[in-house]
C-alpha cells in the first residue's frame, strides 16, 4: 500500500543581504514635474534628466509569502535649466545627492520553483544635505532636510540555492511634498520672492537587485 505524504512547506529565506541598482526614469506620465514660468520677458523652464539610485538592501522573512525590507540608497537626482530672455538662450544642469532609507512591507507569490513574483508598499525618507546654486542664475532652497515619500514596487526574482537570488523590478515614488523651492535669477541680476516656482520631482525607476547566498553550516 502507498503512502502519500505531505509535502513539507519551503521555510523562509530568514534575513538576506543584497545590492540594488536603480535607474531614474522622468515621470511626466501620472504628474507634470516639467515646471514653466513666465516672468515679463524671460522664460525659465526646469525639467528632469534620468538619475541613479544604488545602496544596500535587507530582506527579513516573516514567513513563505511575507518579508520586512529595508536598507539605505545614495540618489542622484538631475535637471535641467533652460532660460529664454528675448532673443537668447542659457542653458543648464542641476544636480541633487540625497541619501534614501526605504522601508517596504513585502508580499511574494510563488510562479514556478526558483522563480518569484513580488510587490511591495511603504514609505521612503531622503535627506538633502544642503541648497544648491546653479550657473548663479538659480537658487534652489531645500524644503526640508528630510523628505517622505510613498514607494510601491512590483517585480520578478529568480532564486538558486547556491548563487542568490536576482530581481529585476520597477518603481514608483510619489513625493508627499515639494523637495525644493527654485528662486530664479534675471539675466541682468535681478532675484525676487516673486520668481519662484516648485519640484515635487515624483519618479519611476527600473530596479536591479542581486541577494547574496545563506551560508548554511
Amino acid at each position: 500500500m502507498n503512502v502519500l505524504k505531505a509535502q513539507k512547506p519551503e521555510k523562509p529565506q530568514n534575513t538576506v543581504f543584497g545590492i540594488q541598482l536603480s535607474p531614474i526614469i522622468p515621470n511626466n506620465l501620472l504628474e507634470n514635474n516639467e515646471v514653466v514660468v513666465d516672468h515679463d520677458t524671460t522664460v525659465f523652464q526646469l525639467g528632469q534628466k534620468p538619475g541613479i539610485s544604488f545602496g544596500m538592501e535587507i530582506r527579513s522573512s516573516f514567513s513563505n509569502w511575507l518579508a520586512l525590507q529595508y536598507g539605505i540608497n545614495l540618489m542622484k537626482r538631475n535637471y535641467t535649466l533652460d532660460v529664454e530672455h528675448n532673443d537668447s538662450l542659457i542653458n543648464g544642469n542641476l544636480g541633487l545627492l540625497c541619501y534614501e532609507i526605504p522601508v517596504s512591507g513585502l508580499v511574494y507569490a510563488r510562479i514556478t520553483k526558483w522563480l518569484y513574483m513580488n510587490a511591495a508598499f511603504g514609505i521612503s525618507f531622503s535627506f538633502y544635505p544642503s541648497d544648491v546654486f546653479i550657473h548663479e542664475m538659480l537658487y534652489a532652497q531645500r524644503q526640508s532636510w528630510v523628505q517622505p515619500a510613498l514607494k510601491m514596487n512590483v517585480g520578478f526574482e529568480i532564486r538558486t540555492e547556491n548563487s542568490g537570488a536576482f530581481y529585476l523590478g520597477a518603481s514608483y515614488d510619489r513625493m508627499f511634498f515639494n523637495l525644493y523651492k527654485m528662486y530664479a535669477q534675471q539675466p541682468d541680476g535681478a532675484i525676487g520672492e516673486h520668481i519662484k516656482f516648485m519640484e515635487k520631482g515624483s519618479y519611476f525607476s527600473v530596479n536591479f537587485k542581486y541577494f547574496f547566498p545563506i551560508i548554511k553550516d
